[in-house]
């Protein structure tokens, strides 16, 4: 694996240089946005862990397929704390982190290369599995930053694109993959939750 990884800090300017940073509107809040505005929309994540592989897979190469992307888990913390690292579940997301090559105790992104793309598909499983119980929401980015997903710990995945062109792309092939946005995804904006 050719594994990168970025500081908190230097992550912030990564994507600061890209136009995208905290929601000036919600500044508390871990999602980012693009500066000049984008347009967004959400998908429930499957309910079976058996189905999110294909989900994930089908997903991010519908944003960007053959591409470096960035993983930033919100609070840019991997590890969950001394507490939370004595529960079963945290066992096994940090064992699992580590072995997909996150360094012990790293604070910040995680880039994947193209040739990562087992081990960004299986980072992204374990979120979408594990996230729910051991509350970890992660921030996704492929390298040309035309896109920011948000796979977060209540089963879903909120997308925003910096061009409604590529939305509707990434929209028409989960369509086509059996994934549709959920109807009032349709009709609405991606929601925030707390």
């Amino acid at each position: 694996m050719s594994i990168r990884t970025l500081s908190p800090e230097a992550f912030g300017v990564w994507t600061a240089d890209r136009g995208i940073g905290r929601n000036p509107k919600d500044p508390q809040s871990d999602h980012l946005v693009f500066a000049a505005g984008g347009v967004g929309r959400y998908w429930q994540c499957p309910r079976s862990a058996s189905d999110v592989p294909q989900f994930v897979g089908t997903l991010l190469a519908a944003v960007r397929p053959n591409d470096r992307y960035w993983v930033y888990p919100a609070r840019g913390a991997w590890s969950l704390g001394r507490e939370a690292d004595s529960w079963p579940q945290s066992r096994v997301w940090m064992t699992t982190v580590h072995a997909l090559g996150v360094p012990a105790g790293l604070r910040g992104a995680v880039g994947f290369n193209s040739t990562d793309w087992n081990a960004l598909c299986s980072m992204l499983f374990l979120q979408n599995t594990l996230g729910p119980s051991v509350h970890v929401d992660a921030i996704v980015i492929p390298e040309n930053a035309s896109a920011i997903l948000y796979f977060e710990h209540h089963g879903l995945v909120s997308t925003t694109f910096r061009d409604p062109t590529g939305l509707d792309a990434v929209i028409a092939t989960m369509e086509r993959a059996g994934y549709p946005l959920p109807e009032e995804a349709s009709q609405s904006p991606v929601p925030r939750s707390g």
